[in-house]
């Protein structure tokens, strides 16, 4: 009786612990998804982003500081600027035939044309557009 109950708590034993290493072993591909889903629900997740996109941009103004044919000159001023003024972003904008380089995200007319007054003695051509611009940060 006692050996009939050793081998017994063996066989409990041994059946416990290779249950216990096949649930161990048996998630063989962790970490993989797969997803099935409507045509229609990716169409809706692209005019999403597509929205999103056009909401970054607003009416606002812009000082433009060159026009011209000329692409080379158009470069030399924007890189002016540029090393002249760290804080606004410049823009150059090529609309057949002429290269125009427009700087500032302004949301109002009186910030575009104080920072207009700034720059007027470096570029005296320099002069508002009204643009879509995008969004500057807040102050």
């Amino acid at each position: 009786m006692f050996l009939k109950s050793i081998i017994m708590c063996k066989t409990i034993l041994l059946i416990s612990f290779v249950l216990l290493s096949t649930v161990g072993f048996s998630q063989t591909n962790c970490g993989t998804v797969h997803l099935n889903q409507s045509v229609k629900i990716t169409q809706q997740i692209e005019l999403y982003q597509q929205q999103n996109e056009m909401l970054k941009k607003t009416k606002g103004y812009r000082v433009q500081i060159h026009f011209g044919s000329n692409r080379a000159i158009a470069s030399e001023a924007k890189t002016k600027f540029l090393q002249m003024e760290n804080k606004h972003v410049a823009y150059e904008i090529y609309q057949q035939p002429n290269y125009k380089v427009r700087v500032g995200d302004f949301r109002t007319r009186i910030e575009a044309y104080q920072f207009l007054q700034e720059i007027h003695t470096t570029f005296p051509n320099s002069f508002l557009v009204e643009d879509d611009i995008n969004f500057p940060p807040l102050n």
